[in-house]
């Protein structure tokens, strides 16, 4: 049987998520979601459900439609195994993107429609390698960097994926890489916002962020740096270009 796993973000400049409401997020990883037999989905920060893959949908045994603005805790973690009620608060899925915790879970139940089913082993690594870095971002983070600005990824992460890092050659792309499964916080949390700054080794108020989920830019925001929301990479990366050289 496929696993089921939950993503709330992953993020770094080179690799675009872009919001739920843009047509660019269907069209472009769809293709993706659907190439794989692992059930994906992922939700915003009122716990609905942004996007969800048809193997996704058919382990929780509805149609993907079914699935799509649904409060992924009422719909499919409402309850323990033993059929106890399980209260949304309590919940470790949703506390970890609400609070900017990592989060991790293999031992929790999914409820399908007629019945439940075990939460099982998170993605294997060949997502990851389906994956592919922007060609436009990366050539505007390399000439950033060329013109003397210190670059960060800061990143969402799970260990599971830990590999995109070398795929990508992170190291060499950037001077300064923080990936939340390596420093147990995520964004929005203040802190690793303070953290990537303190190791950029620039004023906050002169630190330009860039993302493309507005929870992670209104973080953002709210410790000082400057920001940049990215609907689409490539004309993201143009501004960029633009706003420094």
């Amino acid at each position: 049987m496929s696993g089921m796993y939950a993503e709330t973000a992953l993020l770094s400049p080179s690799v675009h998520l872009p919001g739920a409401d843009q047509p660019l997020w269907r069209d472009k990883l769809s293709q993706l979601l659907e190439s794989t037999g692992e059930g994906i989905f992922g939700i915003d920060m009122d716990g609905r459900c942004t996007f969800i893959n048809r193997a996704g949908a058919e382990q929780l045994g509805y149609a993907p439609a079914e699935v799509l603005g649904r409060n992924m805790h009422e719909l499919a973690h409402h309850s323990h195994a033993d059929g106890a009620h399980y209260p949304e608060q309590l919940c470790p899925i949703f506390n970890a993107f609400r609070r900017g915790l990592p989060c991790r879970i293999d031992d929790e139940v999914l409820w399908r429609a007629e019945g439940f089913e075990s939460f099982p082993t998170p993605p294997r690594d060949d997502l990851m390698a389906m994956l592919r870095p922007i060609p436009e971002m990366i050539d505007a983070a390399r000439a950033v960097r060329e013109a003397g600005y210190r670059t960060a990824i800061l990143t969402n992460n799970v260990r599971e994926w830990g590999s995109w890092r070398t795929r990508w050659d992170a190291d060499n792309l950037v001077d300064v890489v923080v990936d939340s499964c390596e420093v147990d916080m995520r964004k929005p949390n203040a802190d690793i916002f303070e953290l990537t700054v303190e190791q950029l080794g620039s004023p906050i108020e002169r630190t330009l962020f860039l993302d493309d989920f507005p929870w992670n830019i209104a973080g953002a925001d709210a410790v000082g740096l400057q920001t940049m929301h990215v609907a689409d990479p490539v004309i993201a990366a143009a501004a960029l270009l633009d706003r420094l050289l």
